[in-house]
């Protein structure tokens, strides 16, 4: 199956939430992580890999040497940077990404969708909306057509902040379907680079929910991995 992590905001935990549930997926068949915010490589502590998706497709985008692009994390994940690609890079490049995965499982980190290929990218596979109970990323999302379609909203929450999870539900009109917090553990695990090796049990657990609700979406659409 196909899924992109994305978020109206940025600093959202968007590539965090991604490179988890990627490495959640690795752990049931081979995944692909396409990286098109650009923080993959130091969130999982991977050398940059030396062609992206922007390369591969300015080279003629040939189905059959996708598998050699990026940059091994584990023996089932590998890590795919979004590389040197054109500003109209758009809806013809994006099918191509999804005729070259094929059946693999993928997690596209999508950011704040910055460039058409990403915002394209979301419109093709399972939308994950991470978001905090914050008000400008609310206020952003009540006018984002692509929020609204969200497939799952995960929600990162910070206790400093007022609003709540029901807050978040009724201004997207969507549930929440996971709760991600921010802790301490997830930041050190970052800053140690032992992400890749080591999820903190505060961030496996929900990430492992997020993933069995996506499987959960892709057998009723008959698309499961």
């Amino acid at each position: 199956m196909r899924c992109a992590v994305w978020s109206p905001k940025g600093g959202s935990g968007t590539s965090v939430v991604a490179a988890a549930l990627s490495l959640q997926f690795a752990r049931r068949a081979p995944t692909t992580l396409i990286d098109l915010a650009g923080d993959q490589t130091a969130l999982l502590d991977v050398p940059v890999p030396g062609a992206g998706i922007g390369d591969w497709i300015a080279a003629g985008a040939a189905r059959e040497s996708f598998a050699g692009l990026g940059a091994e994390v584990t023996p089932q994940l590998r890590l795919v940077p979004s590389g040197a690609f054109g500003s109209d890079a758009g809806v013809h490049e994006a099918d191509e990404v999804v005729h070259a995965v094929g059946g693999r499982c993928t997690v596209v980190d999508a950011g704040t969708r910055g460039t058409s290929l990403a915002r394209h990218m979301v419109e093709r596979c399972a939308s994950v909306l991470v978001i905090e109970p914050c008000y400008l990323a609310l206020h952003r999302s009540t006018r984002d057509d692509q929020a609204a379609r969200a497939d799952v909203v995960v929600l990162v929450q910070s206790p400093e902040r007022v609003l709540t999870a029901r807050d978040v539900e009724g201004a997207l009109g969507r549930p929440v379907v996971v709760s991600v917090p921010r802790h301490a553990s997830i930041a050190r695990a970052v800053d140690a680079g032992v992400l890749a090796h080591r999820l903190p049990d505060v961030l496996d657990r929900p990430i492992r929910r997020l993933l069995h609700a996506l499987l959960a979406a892709a057998t009723a659409d008959g698309d499961a991995v």
